[in-house]
């Protein structure tokens, strides 16, 4: 999982097979960016930031802000975000007709976690583009409401974002995904 597994593969591969590389799919991981960014020429144009890893970020942040929402409502006599974490981390169109009418009832009263799970369900949505002008408006649009919330967790997942755009549109552009990979690792 560091820098150095990765720098054997460059180094086996050889400088020629390195140079002929187009595209490279990967997780956020910075070891690996930076062995990439070693052994390869204009790495920004071709590393790829796969779509279940920035999915993940935004699932993380949520499942954070659901349960220190969820504690702060139970001090107050409020249980109905216990036992609702399925609900918030499938998108609607995933839940059973049940959950889905429970998750549209707490989007009415959970405010942080609502917002949260809004912003996720947005990313999900903005890897359709072909233009790599638009993606990029999109997703600097997205920072810029999750930035609005001013919650710690989704602050970190947007910042995270921004440095990480290069890759981002690189993969909504290109079309790649490093899902066979993880399937593998799964």
């Amino acid at each position: 999982r560091g820098k150095a597994a990765l720098d054997s593969f460059f180094e086996d591969l050889g400088p020629e097979k390195t140079s002929s590389i187009g595209v490279i799919a990967m997780d956020m991981h910075a070891p690996y960016i930076a062995s990439a960014a070693d052994f390869m020429d204009n790495v920004t144009s071709k590393i790829c930031f796969d779509r279940f890893h920035v999915a993940q970020l935004f699932s993380k942040a949520l499942d954070k802000v659901r349960r220190s929402e969820s504690k702060r409502r139970a001090k107050e006599g409020d249980d109905s975000l216990k036992g609702t974490r399925y609900h918030w981390l499938k998108s609607m169109k995933e839940l059973p007709a049940k959950m889905r009418r429970e998750l549209k009832a707490l989007l009415a009263t959970a405010e942080q976690v609502g917002a949260v799970w809004t912003i996720k369900e947005t990313a999900s949505n903005l890897w359709h583009y072909k233009s790599r002008t638009w993606a990029m408006k999109a997703w600097v649009a997205l920072c810029q409401m999750a930035y609005a919330l001013e919650i710690p967790a989704v602050d970190r997942v947007a910042n995270t974002i921004m440095h990480h755009l290069f890759g981002i549109m690189n993969a909504i552009v290109l079309g790649e995904t490093n899902a066979a990979a993880e399937s593998v690792n799964g």
